[in-house]
């Protein structure tokens, strides 16, 4: 096991963790960086608190990181996402949660996408709190979990959801700063 459990750790290579069996851990303050654009086969989990009191991970340098291992939201409140502006990060397979009372924040103006096949097992809230993010799963996104896009800061259509296919979700709130553009069904009660 890798753990940032206090500071950060910064990731430039594919095969800086090793073989796929090792997972990555991101617990108590302590934030996984990806700085470069790389491929990471690991499972990571995002547990305890980091940035802004959150597990956390982010990426930096204006680079396309894609995610291939399964994402376990462990944390008990909520997990954070940052993608800076000129930065891609992309979960290409399951996004689950061992707490059903996490919920995972993606902030920064850098594009967020869920691409794959797996089905996303995590049922708690996604707050699209700041710039784009891309739903483009071959399995629905978020069943029975609610949506929030928009916390009302950066202005009209700051913060925006662009689902690819058909998604359901319990809820789907579009706040004062979000904006929806959908390819396919929405099946949630629209807030």
């Amino acid at each position: 096991n890798v753990i940032a459990a206090n500071g950060t750790i910064r990731i430039s290579d594919s095969a800086a963790l090793g073989t796929a069996a090792t997972n990555l851990f991101a617990s108590g303050p302590g934030t996984v960086t990806f700085n470069n654009s790389i491929t990471v086969n690991n499972p990571i989990t995002l547990q305890g608190l980091g940035l802004g009191n959150r597990g956390t991970l982010q990426v930096a340098g204006g680079v396309t990181t894609v995610l291939t291992g399964n994402l376990s939201l462990a944390a008990s409140a909520n997990a954070l996402v940052s993608v800076p502006s000129a930065n891609t990060l992309n979960f290409s397979n399951a996004i689950g949660a061992s707490n059903v009372f996490t919920n995972l924040i993606k902030s920064g103006t850098g594009t967020l996408i869920y691409s794959g096949s797996s089905n996303n097992t995590f049922v708690g809230t996604t707050y699209v709190a700041q710039g784009p993010m891309i739903v483009n799963k071959a399995q629905p996104f978020n069943v029975n979990a609610p949506v929030i896009v928009g916390d009302g800061a950066g202005g009209d259509d700051a913060d925006v959801l662009t689902a690819q296919q058909s998604f359901a979700a319990s809820a789907l709130t579009i706040g004062a700063s979000g904006h929806l553009i959908s390819a396919g069904a929405i099946s949630a009660v629209v807030l």
